[in-house]
């Protein structure tokens, strides 16, 4: 299967130009469309990083299933070398609402799905909570390597939210004022948390996936039972494949209410 790459160039509210790449197999009918949401790290969606080698290896995988994928530069932080604030959370949502509501996504508005890798997944939880009809038919959210501490109340449409995260990818709490470490917590035990506070509806499914070897950015970092490749393994959970192509630890998490 032979896909086409698309290349286009945007502005944003702020007259900030931004590129769009899209890869859209050669299909008789529109396909599903994955859209990726970088972690706080990119701003350049095509940047020489070590995520992008997973969104690489997962945009091949997909394509290989017939499946489109986009990808979009981010808008930079307030302060590169700081933890997102709530602003740069809320440009990065709103230049993703301008790009699946732009005339280049038409084809795939009735048909897509979103993922999102931490500070990503952190935008994608604002898609959650949003009643916009916009988002009606993104049928399902992934939330990789992030992590949710407080309540969101699901008003948008997805059948299904799935959470995933590595094994190696485990959480440092400190004292505020020694900086020292109070409390590690591994995915095991903050996966279900974050579960937790994402709030769905009784049709709603959750799902909780821990992928063994793996670290924060969707990295392999072991050699050991061999590691879950993420790219694999989520390429088949997409494509709603009943196997999955390596070992994960997977658990499903009910409706809220």
């Amino acid at each position: 299967m032979n896909p086409t790459s698309q290349h286009y160039h945007l502005k944003d509210a702020d007259h900030q130009p931004f590129r769009v790449h899209m890869t859209v197999p050669d299909t008789p009918s529109s396909p599903l469309c994955c859209v990726f949401l970088h972690s706080g790290h990119m701003t350049a969606f095509d940047a020489p990083a070590r995520e992008n080698e997973f969104f690489s290896a997962l945009q091949r995988n997909l394509a290989a299933l017939g499946i489109a994928t986009l990808d979009f530069d981010l808008p930079d932080k307030m302060q590169a070398d700081e933890i997102a604030c709530a602003t740069d959370i809320q440009k990065r949502y709103e230049r993703f609402n301008q790009v699946i509501q732009a005339p280049l996504f038409e084809p795939f508005k009735r048909n897509y799905c979103v993922i999102g890798l931490s500070l990503g997944g952190q935008i994608l939880l604002k898609l959650l909570e949003d009643s916009n009809h916009a988002h009606a038919h993104c049928r399902q959210v992934f939330l990789l390597s992030t992590v949710v501490e407080q309540p969101v109340y699901v008003y948008a449409n997805p059948d299904a939210i799935h959470l995933i995260y590595g094994s190696r990818d485990c959480i440092a709490y400190c004292d505020e004022t020694t900086e020292t470490v109070e409390q590690v917590c591994s995915p095991d035990t903050y996966s279900k948390d974050s579960a937790d506070y994402v709030v769905t509806r009784k049709s709603q499914e959750k799902h909780i996936h821990i992928l063994q070897g793996v670290g924060h950015l969707m990295d392999m970092q072991t050699t050991d039972n061999p590691p879950c490749d993420p790219a694999d393994y989520l390429a088949a959970l997409i494509a709603g494949e009943s196997k999955s192509p390596c070992t994960a630890s997977v658990e499903a998490n009910h409706a809220n209410h």
